[in-house]
């Protein structure tokens, strides 16, 4: 990268981060804001692609430069940033290879941002005004994708078309009971929207701590002000919502499905039997599950243990920081516990093989 981008492209102060141990002159620290204040939040992530580059706004411009020039790599690799994904539909996708494009009031515009840690980073580039910004900042609630199109709605202001109108009326409850229901964001991530009179509430599955929303346009309510976190329904079967759209300021959203969940299961469980050790053929690791204090806790490679909490009849969700998310239990036809089907917010049911039994280890 260094040989081939960084030094034909002047970009002086961009590299791959390949030693935690580097002291980089001015780099920024990683701030996550708390209620008297800040706090250190700590970039762990030892990938060398995403979140291992370090640069600067004024870096990426020159990258910006390079994809419209083809000063790097030539026609063809502009090709292929710029080729979109078709939809099932027929559609064009918004992301391509390495960035999306957005029609921003009558303008094309093709952006990418990256989050971790406190660190933000966003590149908005409009071609047909010869136009790039570079944002970056260092703490967590920072709105870059926001910021970046604010900046430039003000450089473009002549030529741009009218803002939507934000006028809406409020819904009837009628209306409102089309997005009453349960969605899954991630594995094991499930909230649930109901209506209380004329308002919309939101909870996490299972929670009797339920806040009202606040609504700011049809099918659409606000759940963090400060994030600028809103939950959308534009996506209808049968005149209900199918899914929600967990939409972060101008970023994007992520589709989260309509779910149909039991009931929270009031009846005990019998942790004996799902106490062990399972394995996984394909990831050729081990976890534990072992009872402590009543409670049912995971055990994986790094020793670190969380507690599970039974959510449905044979699934759980993990309350406590990590890479597991939900773990759902298999039985064998006589209803012997011998597996489970491991799900991450990256991969879904991973299969692991109940080995041991927790009573027979020595």
């Amino acid at each position: 990268m260094r040989k081939r981008v960084f030094e034909p492209l002047g970009m002086e102060n961009t590299f791959v981060g390949s030693d935690p141990r580097r002291i980089t002159r001015n780099l920024a620290s990683s701030y996550q804001p708390i209620e008297n204040g800040f706090t250190k939040s700590l970039s762990l992530s030892a990938s060398y692609g995403p979140s291992g580059m370090v640069s600067n706004p004024r870096d990426l411009l020159l990258w910006a430069s390079a994809l419209e020039t083809g000063a790097v790599g030539g026609p063809a690799v502009l090709a292929a940033f710029n080729a979109r994904s078709t939809l099932a539909d027929g559609s064009n996708a918004i992301g391509s290879n390495g960035q999306e494009y957005r029609n921003f009031r009558g303008v094309d515009t093709w952006s990418h941002g990256g989050s971790t840690g406190g660190f933000r980073s966003f590149l908005l580039r409009v071609p047909e005004r010869r136009l790039a910004i570079a944002v970056m900042g260092n703490r967590s609630d920072f709105l870059k994708a926001a910021f970046a199109f604010d900046v430039a709605e003000v450089l473009l202001a002549d030529r741009l078309e009218p803002a939507p109108s934000v006028d809406f009326a409020p819904e009837t409850t009628v209306e409102l009971d089309r997005y009453v229901g349960d969605y899954r964001l991630f594995a094991g991530v499930v909230f649930s929207l109901r209506r209380d009179g004329a308002a919309m509430t939101f909870a996490n599955f299972g929670s009797d701590e339920a806040f009202a929303l606040e609504q700011i346009g049809k099918g659409e309510f606000m759940l963090n002000p400060a994030r600028d976190l809103r939950v959308v329904f534009k996506d209808f079967e049968d005149g209900r919502a199918s899914r929600m759209r967990w939409t972060v300021s101008t970023d994007g959203f992520i589709p989260a499905p309509r779910v149909e969940m039991e009931p929270v299961p009031s009846e005990p469980f019998d942790s004996a039997e799902l106490e062990g050790t399972y394995y996984s053929d394909t990831l050729q690791q081990a976890v534990e599950i072992s009872t402590k204090q009543g409670k049912l806790w995971l055990r994986t490679g790094d020793a670190k243990r969380v507690q599970l909490e039974r959510y449905q009849p044979e699934t759980f969700r993990l309350l406590g920081d990590s890479v597991v998310q939900r773990i759902e239990f298999t039985r064998t036809p006589d209803g012997v516990i011998s597996g489970a089907l491991v799900s991450t917010s990256l991969a879904d049911d991973i299969e692991y093989q109940k080995i041991r039994n927790a009573r027979s280890q020595p």
